[in-house]
C-alpha cells in the first residue's frame, strides 16, 4: 500500500468548468449579501453589528446559499483580527466582515471593509492593488507591501485549507487552474483596509483572475 495523497492533490487542484461556475455563483451571492452591510444603507446605519450580520445572512440564504458564516473585525482602529460575534459588539468608524459562503458544495470566502459613518471607502485603488497581487499567484511577490495575507483552497478534501500566507510557516503548492480564496490587509492613507475574494489561477504563463470585484 502506498500513500496517494500527492497524486490526489494534483488531480483535485485543477478546477473544472462546473466547479468554476459554482464558485462564481457563490461569489455573486456573497458579494450581494455583503452589500447589505454598507453604511450607505440607511436602514442599517443605526443598527448594531448583530443586526447587520443577520441582514447579510438573510440576504445570502434568500439568494440560494446553502451555508454562510460571518466573522467580523468590529473596530479596525483597534484590531484587524476576525472573530465570530456572539451577542452584540460595538462598531468603530471602520469595520470588516468575512463571509464564508457555500453553494452546492463549493465554498468561497469574501472580505469587505465598511465605513460606519457613510463616507466612501477608498475603492478602486485598493481593488487595483489587490488584483495586481492576486494576478501574480502562485508567486507571492505581489503581497510584499501588504501587512498580512492568506491564500486558501481545496487541496484534498477540506474546502478552505490554508495554503500560503504571511503567517503560514510551511506553504503548500498551489496548482495552475485551481480555485482559491485570497484575503489581505493593506493600509490606505494610514488606515487599515481588509478585503478578499475568490480567484482562479491561470495556466502556465497566465495571470490569475478574480471571480468578483474585491470591494463593495
Amino acid at each position: 500500500m502506498s500513500d496517494a495523497t500527492a497524486i490526489f492533490a494534483r488531480q483535485r487542484a485543477k478546477a473544472d468548468p462546473a466547479e468554476i461556475a459554482l464558485a462564481m455563483k457563490a461569489a455573486a451571492i456573497g458579494h450581494r449579501a455583503l452589500a447589505r452591510a454598507s453604511a450607505h444603507d440607511a436602514s442599517l446605519r443605526d443598527e448594531g453589528l448583530g443586526d447587520i450580520i443577520a441582514a447579510v445572512e438573510r440576504e445570502a440564504r434568500a439568494l440560494g446559499a446553502e451555508e454562510i458564516y460571518i466573522a467580523a473585525a468590529p473596530d479596525l482602529a483597534r484590531e484587524c483580527r476576525f472573530k465570530r460575534i456572539e451577542g452584540e459588539a460595538s462598531l468603530g468608524k471602520a469595520f470588516a466582515l468575512r463571509a464564508s459562503v457555500a453553494y452546492k458544495g463549493t465554498w468561497i470566502r469574501l472580505v469587505r471593509t465598511f465605513q460606519r459613518d457613510g463616507t466612501t471607502m477608498p475603492g478602486e485603488e485598493a481593488a487595483a492593488r489587490f488584483a495586481a497581487a492576486v494576478a501574480q499567484l502562485p508567486s507571492t511577490n505581489g503581497f510584499d507591501a501588504f501587512s498580512s495575507w492568506l491564500v486558501e483552497g481545496c487541496r484534498i478534501s477540506q474546502p478552505l485549507e490554508s495554503l500560503m500566507g504571511s503567517r503560514i510557516a510551511e506553504s503548500k503548492p498551489v496548482a495552475p487552474r485551481s480555485l482559491v480564496s485570497v484575503q489581505a490587509c493593506m493600509a490606505i492613507d494610514g488606515r487599515p483596509l481588509l478585503l478578499g475574494a475568490p480567484a482562479l489561477l491561470g495556466g502556465r504563463g497566465e495571470a490569475a483572475s478574480l471571480l468578483v470585484h474585491p470591494v463593495s
